[in-house]
């Protein structure tokens, strides 16, 4: 009935959490389909060890070809009349599908939009839905999810199969979601948003917050731009009158690509080429001051003062990455101290 698709990487240390939640589930019709992205840590064979003991389970390995690769290969092969995305140190409770499928049901959704809590390294968990909109109607919905008002995850969701048909995960970029989610949302005609958290979402991993350090973001501000393009592509087909905002956000993150890249060169020619010709596209939409500043050395190729300013950038974010593992360092610290002080009592 239900198709749950995890893409697998080096996630040894919570892969099992994850599969045990899927079999803890009170809903027993479905099946899990285990992408091993050519992981060189035990998480393959991990994978191999349940789908021995259940015949629900199926591991497909690959070649590393990223998390895009991966969930297309499992949406490609999945036989359920039902899509659910889990990342594989993510997990959820028991009631999870069984809620979903219910609402589903009830109310002939295509898409069942629920909420979710976040789990910090610290151990602390709390709700990140509470503060989403309260929305009725599906226009309301898909308008949000083209603004991003909405959060644009692909995993936490049930979605009728059909959708998926002709759409796939961009290969090779990041910020994957927020790409794909507007063309999935505008072909559904009824859509639930349910804001009880039914899906906790990792925040353990302090490595893999960390990684992406000044010459990723690069890439990351990149995948960012390609998504928010795809944003106003919908946009000024369903909704005009966003369209501009989310350029707005396309030449934000374009800028701060080109910007960052200026000297280290990540970006390959062509991605460089097609920045350079989206802002020359929209040099009428209004932006900050040095917004228009960078876009006018970009567009004046005036490279050795995008050199000096990329090199600034990067120190910027890898001073606040380093800030931020510091924090979450002392917020661990902390909170193993108090539990310490627990078990002493």
């Amino acid at each position: 009935m239900i198709s749950i698709i995890v893409p697998v990487y080096n996630v040894q240390k919570y892969l099992e959490r994850a599969i045990n939640s899927i079999l803890d589930q009170s809903f027993s019709c479905w099946e899990l389909i285990l992408i091993d992205d050519g992981s060189t840590d035990s998480s393959g064979i991990i994978c191999d060890q349940y789908a021995k003991d259940d015949r629900r389970i199926r591991v497909i390995h690959q070649r590393n070809q990223g998390v895009s690769a991966a969930r297309n290969c499992g949406i490609d092969i999945a036989e359920g009349a039902y899509i659910y995305c889990l990342d594989p140190d993510d997990y959820l409770p028991s009631d999870a599908l069984e809620l979903l499928y219910q609402r589903l049901m009830t109310t002939g959704a295509d898409i069942v939009f629920a909420g979710h809590n976040r789990v910090e390294a610290d151990g602390y968990i709390h709700c990140d839905s509470g503060n989403w909109p309260d929305l009725q109607t599906v226009r309301d919905i898909q308008k949000a999810i083209v603004k991003n008002t909405l959060p644009n995850f692909v995993w936490g969701k049930l979605y009728k199969r059909e959708l998926w048909e002709n759409i796939r995960m961009p290969v090779g970029y990041v910020m994957e979601d927020l790409y794909v989610c507007p063309k999935l949302f505008m072909k559904a005609r009824r859509i639930v948003v349910d804001k009880t958290p039914l899906y906790f979402y990792s925040h353990e991993n302090l490595q893999s917050i960390m990684a992406v350090d000044g010459i990723k973001y690069a890439k990351l501000r990149y995948g960012k731009f390609l998504a928010w393009r795809e944003h106003e592509l919908v946009a000024m087909q369903y909704f005009p009158e966003e369209a501009e905002s989310c350029a707005k956000e396309a030449i934000y993150a374009a800028a701060r690509a080109r910007c960052l890249d200026a000297g280290i060169g990540i970006l390959t020619d062509q991605e460089k080429m097609e920045i350079d010709l989206y802002i020359q596209a929209h040099t009428g939409i209004s932006e900050s001051k040095a917004i228009q500043w960078i876009n006018q050395l970009i567009l004046g190729h005036h490279e050795r003062i995008l050199v000096v300013l990329g090199s600034i950038q990067r120190m910027l974010v890898n001073y606040q990455q380093r800030r931020r593992q510091k924090k979450m360092q002392r917020k661990l610290a902390e909170r193993m101290k108090i539990s310490r002080k627990h078990m002493e009592i």
